[in-house]
């Protein structure tokens, strides 16, 4: 409609001019490196150091984020950052208190950071995490592309804010109480739940688009579950902030 045209425009020029504006609101230059340029590499791993569940926090400003499972290793976390020339690396942190290991992988913002123009613009994380403990997963994706493919992963929880563009979620195929909730935010958010897990779908707000797997049946007001989700030992409980814009439950 006219009406989610415009709040989509105004959404995403009030971003463009939050991440062009300098100190005091005034518009700055474009950062070293955020059009065209070289671009720079950082191999990250991680050990567990113990840890027998892990909050995985993972923060990126603008770019392209690939999350997948890790092939026999005993690593929690191992990836490749690309950023531009000029830009900070991405800030990688852990500790392990009783049992519980913390990861934080976070975009770190300089003066001058601006919007990033042009294909090689922006960061690229390619991550895969252990498959060996549950794992509690925390995305803010900022605007960028992203895709979280956890089928292998042994999901306990997925918070995610989906910021500005495209993001694929797929689902693990089996787990006892996954629970997962999403911010929809600007733009084209898919969900993948594999045939054979139990799920609950509540969505609230959102001014887009909506559309539902026919295994998804409403149960009450913005609520669909599948069939046998009240007495499935593994299933999913997923809340959904639909934003501005489209989601997909497949």
């Amino acid at each position: 409609s006219l009406l989610v045209a415009v709040l989509i425009i105004a959404l995403l020029a009030g971003l463009f001019y939050v991440m062009v504006a300098g100190p005091g609101g005034a518009p700055s230059l474009f950062a070293a490196g955020a059009v065209g340029g070289e671009r720079l590499t950082r191999e990250v791993s991680q050990d567990l150091a113990g840890a027998t569940e892990v909050d995985v926090n993972l923060r990126i400003g603008a770019g392209e984020l690939r999350v997948t499972a890790l092939e026999d290793s005993p690593r929690l976390l191992e990836g490749t950052l690309g950023y531009p020339d000029g830009w900070q690396p991405p800030s990688l942190s852990y500790q392990v208190t009783g049992g519980v290991g913390r990861l934080e992988l976070a975009s770190r913002r300089t003066p001058g950071w601006a919007l990033p123009l042009g294909p090689a613009a922006g960061e690229t994380w390619a991550l895969a995490l252990t498959r060996e403990v549950p794992l509690n997963i925390s995305v803010d994706a900022g605007a960028s592309t992203s895709e979280l493919d956890l089928r292998a992963l042994s999901l306990k929880s997925l918070r995610v804010k989906a910021g500005v563009g495209r993001m694929e979620v797929y689902f693990p195929s089996e787990g006892a109480e996954m629970a997962a909730r999403i911010d929809g935010g600007v733009g084209e958010l898919v969900l993948h739940i594999p045939e054979g897990v139990a799920a609950r779908v509540t969505v609230d707000g959102g001014l887009g688009s909506l559309s539902l797997s026919p295994r998804f049946r409403p149960s009450r007001e913005h609520t669909f579950e599948t069939a046998g989700y009240g007495t499935a030992e593994s299933r999913l409980d997923l809340h959904v902030d639909g934003g501005v814009g489209s989601l997909r439950v497949e």
